[in-house]
């Protein structure tokens, strides 16, 4: 399975407080309330070396086109990261060649990428998406082995207003998949819990600026963790009151006699 998706898994989890005396004293380990990904180009990741040393979960480098060259480049730069690799088409070769060079999971526009990359289930699959996704669009794409959906929205989301919200949760509803989504530098713990709480698991943001990442880090960590409310298909699922069925179920059904008794009659 891909590291990446499972990091992305552990934010659904409900974190749940530990039992004991001992439960007060200490740091109570937690679960990731959003997986922070590090955007940059394969020259970047190539051209400086310090970009490996950030403190995002993961990094997705960003490739016109899968050149062997860049590709030995960022294998070596990022040798101890978790790292995913963008690009606007793939084949099933290509993607076997990126799985061996250590690429965790893939970003890729529908169009021109091979169906047969979806079978590869240690590779992660992230489909991208955009604000015109339609709902017949957004039930298909739940419905086939795509692990996430990365959405960049068209304007900025600062300032994060609710209709700005709104706008990133038609998305979000639209696809029954982890989402993740493009995000500027200087959000605050209050915005990002505000994604949180819409339903996304993953924000991807500019690696060139370490302090930005540093500072969006930051922020993250400060979310409340906070158990998730039921989901059904992208959102949440209706409750089903069962009270009456049961107290139908527990009365007494009256005997109704054979057609043998009524015969001996």
């Amino acid at each position: 399975m891909s590291k990446l998706i499972d990091l992305l898994d552990k934010t659904t989890e409900a974190s749940s407080p530990p039992l004991g005396f001992g439960a007060a004293s200490g740091r109570i380990a937690t679960n990731p309330p959003i997986v922070l990904i590090g955007q940059a180009s394969a020259d970047e990741v190539n051209g400086d070396s310090a970009l490996a040393d950030s403190k995002a979960d993961a990094v997705l480098v960003t490739m016109t086109s899968l050149d062997n060259n860049a590709l030995d480049g960022v294998q070596k730069a990022l040798k101890d990261r978790l790292w995913g690799v963008r690009v606007g088409a793939l084949s099933e070769e290509q993607a076997a060649q990126l799985k061996e060079k250590g690429c965790d999971f893939v970003v890729f526009d529908p169009e021109n990428t091979a169906a047969a990359v979806l079978n590869d289930q240690d590779l992660g699959s992230i489909i991208a998406v955009n604000a015109d996704l339609d709902e017949e669009t957004g039930g298909a794409i739940t419905g086939l082995s795509l692990d996430a959906a990365i959405y960049a929205p068209g304007e900025s989301l600062l300032p994060l207003t609710v209709q700005r919200l709104i706008e990133v949760q038609l998305v979000r509803d639209l696809v029954g998949k982890h989402f993740l989504i493009s995000i500027p530098a200087g959000m605050t713990t209050s915005d990002l819990e505000a994604l949180k709480n819409a339903g996304i698991a993953g924000m991807v943001m500019n690696l060139s600026s370490h302090e930005d990442i540093a500072e969006a880090k930051e922020a993250i960590s400060r979310i409340p963790h906070r158990r998730p409310k039921s989901r059904g298909r992208g959102r949440y699922s209706a409750q089903v009151p069962t009270a009456g069925f049961v107290a139908a179920s527990q009365q007494e059904v009256p005997d109704i006699p054979d057609d043998d008794d009524e015969d001996d009659e």
